[in-house]
């Protein structure tokens, strides 16, 4: 059989054909929603996993911008900042040892002793200038302190001739 095409043959030709991509977009389409409606629970999962990161990231940041050594000051500079915002004054003598480097860190100990004989502090005070360097950051720690018994004419039973240890630990 043999079919003459005339203008409304083949208008509806093309009308059927139409109709059935449409059926066809319509359909996958549809399978395409029923994939993304699957996936939305682990998106969810995904968004609030990448919500709980952020405020992590934005809550070390705040820290850092409390932490004069993560942005680049120096130890020495650090520990001399403490004695005196302390009021212990600069009356320790502060001494690295040589760094020692371990799996993906490096420690340097500084050892600070009283510079004269006859200095000796409070417990108060030396307190207060050990949670000073704690406190302010978190690349240095009191890691050892011994505290002699002061032998200075006058000395109180609370002063004490301190010998500290603080250790830096830095990435490496």
């Amino acid at each position: 059989m043999k079919i003459e095409w005339d203008f409304e043959k083949g208008l509806l030709a093309f009308m059927a054909l139409l109709i059935l991509a449409g059926i066809g977009v319509i359909v996958w389409q549809r399978g395409r929603a029923a994939d993304l409606v699957a996936a939305q629970p682990r998106a969810e999962n995904q968004l609030a996993s990448i919500g709980a990161t952020t405020h992590e990231v934005h809550k070390l940041r705040r820290a850092l911008l409390d932490d004069e050594m993560a942005q680049g000051m120096q130890p020495f500079d650090f520990l001399e900042k403490q004695m005196v915002e302390t009021k212990i004054g600069k009356e320790f003598r502060m001494e690295p040892a040589t760094p020692t480097n371990h799996d993906g860190y490096r420690d340097t100990v500084w050892e600070l002793t009283p510079q004269g004989t006859a200095k000796d502090f409070d417990r108060n005070r030396l307190g207060t200038f050990l949670l000073h360097i704690e406190g302010k950051t978190t690349l240095m720690k009191v890691t050892r302190i011994k505290l002699d018994e002061s032998n200075r004419r006058g000395a109180s039973s609370d002063d004490w001739k301190p010998t500290i240890e603080v250790t830096e630990r830095r990435a490496s």
